[in-house]
Parts: C-alpha cells; sequence; structure tokens
C-alpha cells in the first residue's frame, strides 16, 4: 500500500493575455497583472485488493488568496475581461480510479472525479457582491467515466456533471442557472487487415436529451448520435 502526505505553497503571477488585452470586443487594455498565493494540502493512496489491478484515491484541499483576478465577464452582447480586486477561493479536489481484470482479454475501468470550490468577490465591503460566488462558478461540479474492453470491443460511458451557478455577479434567483448532468455512450472496435487498420466508433452524447446552457442564453445540443471510420494504411 503506498499513503503519501503532500502539501503546496506557491506565489504565482501571471499577466493578460494578448486576446484578454486586444480581442476585439472581449479585450480590456487597462487589465492588470494577477497575482496569488496559493496553498493546498492532501493524501494520495494507492492499494492493489485481491482481483483488482488497482484502486487510487486522492483528496486535496486549497485556499487561494487572488489580487486582481482576470475573468471572463459576461455582458448583454460580449464577454468583457474584467479585473476582481480581491478573490478568496476555497476548495477540495477529489479523485477515484481502479481497474478489475475479468479474465484474459477483459477487464473494466472506472474514473471519478469532483470539486467543491468556493471562489468569491472580497473586493470591497460596501459592494452588493461581496461575498457572492464568481460568475459561472458551481460550488459542485464532476465527472466518472466507466470503460469495458473485451476482445472485440470497448464500451465507454461517461457523465459530466455542474451544479447550480449564477450568470451575474450578484447572486439572486433570477440569475441562477441549473444543474445539469451530460450522459455520454461509445462503442468502439478497431479491425486490422494486413497492413490496414479501420477504427469504428458510435457515439451517442446527451443521452438523456437533457435542455441545459453552459451560458445563459446559448442552449447545448440534444441528443446527438454520430458513427465515425477512420482507416489508417
Amino acid at each position: 500500500h503506498q499513503l503519501y502526505v503532500r502539501a503546496q505553497w506557491k506565489h504565482s503571477f501571471r499577466v493578460p493575455t494578448f486576446n484578454d488585452l486586444y480581442y476585439r470586443r472581449l479585450g480590456n487594455i487597462n487589465l492588470r497583472p494577477e497575482l496569488a498565493r496559493e496553498y493546498s494540502m492532501g493524501l494520495a493512496w494507492n492499494v492493489r485488493p485481491p482481483f483488482m489491478r488497482y484502486v487510487a484515491l486522492t483528496i486535496d484541499g486549497y485556499y487561494n488568496d487572488v489580487k486582481d483576478k482576470i475573468v471572463a465577464f459576461p455582458s448583454t452582447y460580449v464577454w468583457r475581461m474584467v479585473n476582481y480586486g480581491k478573490v478568496e477561493i476555497m476548495g477540495m479536489d477529489m479523485t477515484l480510479g481502479a481497474q478489475a481484470d475479468i479474465r484474459s482479454g477483459w477487464n473494466v475501468k472506472g474514473t471519478a472525479s469532483a470539486t467543491w470550490q468556493r471562489a468569491v468577490d472580497k473586493t470591497n465591503k460596501a459592494s452588493q457582491t461581496y461575498g457572492n460566488q464568481l460568475p459561472y462558478t458551481p460550488q459542485w461540479s464532476g465527472s466518472g467515466s466507466v470503460v469495458l474492453t473485451t476482445p472485440w470491443c470497448e464500451v465507454g460511458y461517461t457523465v459530466v456533471m455542474q451544479g447550480s451557478r449564477y450568470s451575474m455577479e450578484q447572486n439572486k434567483p433570477e440569475y441562477k442557472m441549473a444543474a445539469f448532468a451530460d450522459h455520454c455512450l461509445t462503442v468502439n472496435r478497431d479491425l486490422r487487415w494486413k497492413k490496414c487498420k479501420m477504427h469504428l466508433q458510435l457515439k451517442a452524447a446527451n443521452l438523456t436529451n437533457a435542455q441545459y446552457e453552459i451560458i445563459q442564453y446559448y442552449p447545448m445540443p440534444g441528443r446527438q448520435l454520430s458513427a465515425t471510420v477512420a482507416i489508417e494504411l
């Protein structure tokens, strides 16, 4: 068994990119560099139980104190890059991975990750947005996947999830966006004939046909089916 305790302190400096400064409509030539002090501590654990190739678990907690944080802020028609004078970010990242060998040529692999993050504006106590979560920053988000490998094909399932978040600086009910989960199923098969390789894939995206928006007023596509054929000579 392997158990690691890890800790980190980092002082980072980030200048605005060329697009942040000058991209048409989005850019802001008055952006200031971003300064951040980051602290984190976590655990990493690896074990090999019976009938499993591995099980790996990580948990990390962090605290970031950021000055002049550079963020993309939505307005009525376009996004604009702006500085937040002071932002405090507290969060936790968790991951879990495992693989089991069922029999010769058969195995199943799974991964899962979750993030809890509270990123709040601490610029001005007199402001209506003081202590509010930053726009488009969910407190909870995560993803997961399971892949079954057989001698004939590979079947995979993935899900991406985001919790509720706000589209504006003010954390008011009218700006709250609903949580969503996007499920996807894929089937892959590789064929070989002499020196020719062929890769076949069937994919069903947004299996549940969920109606959701990552950016407000820009709905994402519903259920989608696709087939891909790739040939390598």
